[in-house]
């Protein structure tokens, strides 16, 4: 809850076991940071297209898009379906954040990782993952697209499969040249 509300000394001096900053994260930001979740879901209204649910979380922190995205997504669905909530970020284009049901064949991963066909970058885990638009025309391209991935249910002849390691790019930036791998056909980070 402290990085998500940008707290990040916080957070890392209570879990140091800082009494004062570990009261300041039960006390104060963990209550910002549900009282925001809690306007957000006040606020925020999803849009179940054909195949997966839409929701415009802009004006609200762009960090909980991942928590509205498991909150709307919806176990009970009859055909495959993801919950999508993007946001517009202050400096420019857009977060999401993407959430499918146990029961899923799609793949978050595959369908955030649609982003980087347009400019942005995307990825994450079957279940969970997220991705970063450019511009409101790339997202829009990408939520067509992740629909139209959704329409076939996934699988084979995704993004992801036929562009291995296409989302790690930035992660390049935080390890040391030539440490990252990826193996197997899974696209393990090692």
């Amino acid at each position: 809850a402290c990085s998500k509300m940008g707290e990040h000394a916080t957070a890392i001096n209570a879990l140091l076991d800082h009494k004062q900053s570990r009261d300041r994260a039960e006390n104060t930001v963990y209550k910002g940071y549900r009282r925001e979740i809690g306007r957000a879901l006040g606020q925020v209204k999803y849009e179940d297209r054909d195949d997966i649910r839409v929701a415009d979380a802009s004006g609200h922190r762009a960090t909980i898009t991942g928590i509205l995205a498991g909150i709307y997504v919806d176990d009970d669905f009859e055909k495959p379906m993801v919950s999508v909530v993007y946001s517009k970020l202050p400096g420019g284009g857009y977060k999401g954040s993407a959430r499918r049901p146990v029961d899923s064949p799609l793949s978050c991963s595959d369908m955030c990782r649609i982003a980087d066909k347009y400019g942005g970058e995307g990825g994450g885990h079957p279940f969970a993952a997220g991705f970063f638009a450019p511009d409101e025309k790339a997202l829009t391209s990408i939520l067509t697209d992740m629909e139209a991935y959704a329409k076939q249910g996934g699988g084979g002849g995704s993004y992801a499969s036929s562009n291995p390691g296409a989302s790690l790019k930035h992660y390049e930036q935080f390890v040391m040249p030539g440490s990252l791998s990826i193996s197997g056909k899974d696209n393990h980070v090692q």
